[in-house]
């Protein structure tokens, strides 16, 4: 845990804290003395150990990196602060500068500056691009770049000509690479270079004609192709041929801004190659309005909004330090004795503006939980042996699960815990009358308590939870079996925005978390809990019914989830994944979700733990972490939603990077339409909208979006002309970040 330590009163009738370890010692655990070409991303994170006196590793250590040779050639660390996770171990990532020489990197203990762990990095030669053959091209030509040090692995390179990227089709050792040009490059000079992983080559300048040739994709082939003047650029091969289209928006910003668009395919038949009229335009189709926004996520958002308000106001007061004084805090902290009472201001309202004090009495206190329930409770409460196994899951499990994700929380309050208080306050947060249209609220979490300066502030990690109300008496009626079924999940999702909170806020002094992303991460913690209880009920055990996909454990962490996915998909364009406009929130949150689950299978699940443990926020602390542009992520993610697992083809003769590997969506949305015994469920969300060659649709879709066409051509056509544009034929806005996927169908 890392712990800031605060000047705080003791509240109720727990003892202050006594005999919390600290780090005393600093050792190199892995990252040391590796090499890699100038001006990348080492392979491996550094990683140090912080242990205590008796050398055990303590979590929660704060350790800071600093650049003592080689900042001046621009050797830089992602982060001068790192969290030590479960292990003791905290890491950080370092980007080479442009010399040929050593860069060295030290750690050292934030309470004990003497202790030192030193790392070693070599820079060899970056890969060099050393010619364009032939100097002159258009697009869909075929052109050589010869260097050196290119990836061996065609995948790993990324050759660019200008911002538009081009489709290698072979590689020759680490020194040719055979490319496409793109379409849809600014005729003239065009700046041509070779990004091999996180490092790009030096640029060759070489000249664009002009729109001459195709965009010729093999079956399987997919390119997303950006810029604001997409105009007539896109020529593709007819004679048959299919291709998805997905124009799209990856501007990630808050708001309910809709982009207006117009897609046409031109076409030229092979009798006269001349140019065809656009027919059949379709009118904009009208912004279909989602279902209302659940209490609970209206909730939810409302508390991520108030957070991100009190770091600000905290900060601009001068109250909130980008480098706070910080203590190591450690499970083997005495606990308070159980049936000790402590009292807690509870928040009562969406606003933050009323609390309501209670006492509460300590029913467990395991090594990383502490289970408070209310006294004042209604009938049907939980019992001692009820409490210590619902304690034990928590403690035991789902704690651990989102720490070692994600990072460790604060420990502003030096105890080594998280409190967890069952109280019925969190039940009246929900009127009655709405429980039936608009659900109830679960519990919560709010970084006010992790701000120590703040009024109501109960100065600890602590989150909330509704408690069994058989009678109704404070809302609605809520069994055991209730309480025991739906907290589990509510509490990974909150425990991830407790732990983000800290991380951004409380550690580095920084913003809290962009919403879109915050939510997306903590319905992340719920999916990864889900997948901890699919590991070990593998299928047919632990179900109620030996053909359900999931086990009962593992239900109501994965499938609202998916639910949540279903509903993103079932109105492409109109809800937005990396825009949070406030409204629809169970889809939003789904397309979040869905997104960091496709990143997630594309670079590893340790990324998710990285933009947690970061001072970034939203779209570029996706881009810092993942090495990419959330432009080029969001376009192949919005177009493997699709080609993923297509009906009567192999998965795999789908490019990896344009499907899922951790899910079969396909199979899972079946699954939901075979259960749906109406039969209104489709056994996929959406259809692409069809469109021949010769005509046009229109419409508009929010940023952070995307829409799907179905193009079809006829053995007569031998070229259609893809026109995207405004629906006055003007180019996009920049911002916008407007593009369009395209993929061939078999």
């Amino acid at each position: 845990m890392l712990a800031v330590v605060v000047w705080m009163a003791a509240c109720g009738s727990d003892p202050a804290p006594t005999g919390v370890p600290r780090a005393v010692a600093l050792a190199v655990k892995d990252g040391n003395d590796q090499s890699g070409p100038a001006g990348s991303v080492l392979a491996l994170p550094l990683q140090a150990t912080a242990t205590n006196g008796k050398q055990s590793p303590v979590p929660g250590a704060v350790v800071r990196f600093r650049v003592t040779r080689g900042a001046q050639t621009g050797t830089v660390l992602t982060d001068s602060i790192a969290v030590a996770g479960f292990d003791g171990t905290a890491s950080v990532q370092l980007r080479l500068g442009s010399a040929l020489d050593t860069s060295i990197v030290e750690a050292t203990l934030q309470d004990a500056p003497t202790v030192v762990a030193r790392f070693r990095a070599v820079a060899t030669p970056p890969p060099r691009l050393d010619d364009v053959i032939p100097q002159s091209f258009a697009a869909g030509d075929t052109v050589r770049l010869r260097g050196h040090s290119f990836n061996t692995s065609v995948d790993g390179n990324t050759v660019v000509f200008g911002s538009a990227r081009g489709r290698i089709v072979r590689g020759d050792a680490d020194t040719s690479l055979t490319v496409v040009v793109p379409p849809c490059v600014s005729a003239g000079s065009v700046s041509t270079r070779v990004f091999v992983g996180t490092v790009a080559t030096n640029a060759i300048a070489a000249t664009f004609a002009g729109q001459g040739g195709l965009l010729a994709l093999r079956s399987f082939e997919g390119i997303t192709v950006s810029g604001t003047e997409l105009g007539n650029c896109l020529q593709l091969a007819g004679a048959g041929a299919t291709y998805l289209l997905v124009p799209q928006s990856a501007a990630s910003a808050n708001g309910t801004r809709q982009i207006d668009f117009t897609l046409s395919a031109n076409v030229s038949t092979i009798a006269t190659l001349g140019d065809a009229s656009v027919a059949n335009v379709s009118p904009p189709r009208a912004v279909v309005a989602p279902a209302p926004e659940p209490v609970s996520e209206r909730f939810d958002r409302a508390l991520r909004l108030l957070e991100a308000a009190l770091a600000t106001d905290a900060r601009a007061a001068g109250t909130l330090s980008p480098s706070p004084n910080l203590l190591a805090g450690a499970a083997t902290a005495a606990p308070p004795a159980v049936g000790t009472t402590r009292s807690f201001q509870v928040l009562s309202d969406f606003d933050g503006n009323s609390f309501t004090r209670v006492t509460a009495r300590l029913h467990y206190a395991g090594n990383h939980i502490l289970l408070y329930v209310d006294i004042d409770q209604p009938p049907g409460a939980l019992t001692d042996a009820e409490l210590r196994t619902f304690g034990d899951l928590f403690d035991r499990t789902l704690y651990d699960l989102d720490v070692r994700a994600f990072g460790s929380e604060s420990d502003i309050d030096a105890n080594g815990r998280v409190i967890f208080v069952l109280t019925p306050v969190v039940n009246a947060l929900t009127a009655a009358s709405e429980c039936s249209t608009s659900g109830f609220i679960t519990g919560f979490q709010y970084g006010l308590d992790l701000l120590p300066t703040q009024a109501n502030s109960n100065r600890g990690e602590i989150f909330y939870a509704l408690v069994p109300d058989v009678g109704g008496t404070r809302s609605c009626q809520h069994t055991k079996a209730d309480v025991q079924r739906l907290v589990p999940a509510t509490f990974v999702h909150e425990f991830q925005h407790m732990i983000s909170f800290g991380q951004h806020v409380v550690a580095r002094g920084g913003s809290s978390e962009t919403l879109w992303l915050n939510e997306g991460l903590s319905h992340i913690a719920e999916e990864l809990a889900g997948k901890y209880f699919e590991a070990r009920y593998p299928p047919p055990s632990g179900r109620t019914d030996a053909n359900q996909l999931f086990p009962d454990s593992a239900q109501g962490f994965l499938t609202p989830n998916m639910r949540n996915a279903q509903r993103f998909l079932e109105l492409p364009g109109t809800i937005s994944a990396t825009a949070v406009a406030g409204s629809g929130a169970l889809a939003e949150r789904g397309g979040s979700w869905l997104f960091l689950r496709w990143l997630g299978d594309q670079k590893g699940e340790p990324i998710y733990g990285r933009l947690v443990q970061t001072a970034k926020t939203g779209g570029s602390n996706v881009e810092e972490k993942a090495g990419e542009t959330l432009a080029s992520l969001f376009g192949d993610f919005a177009t493997s939603v699709y080609t993923d697992s297509l009906p009567g083809v192999v998965r795999t003769a789908v490019p990896a990077r344009l499907r899922f590997t951790s899910r079969n969506f396909r199979r899972i949305f079946k699954r939901f339409a075979d259960l749906d015994e109406s039969g209104r469920t489709p056994a996929f969300p959406f259809t692409p909208a069809a469109l021949a060659a010769g005509q046009a649709a229109g419409g508009t879709f929010l940023p952070g979006s995307m829409k799907y066409y179905q193009l079809t051509t006829t053995p007569n056509d031998a070229v259609v002309a893809v026109r995207f544009s405004r629906s006055d034929l003007s180019a996009f806005a920049v911002d916008d970040q407007v593009q369009i996927g395209i993929f061939r169908l078999p």
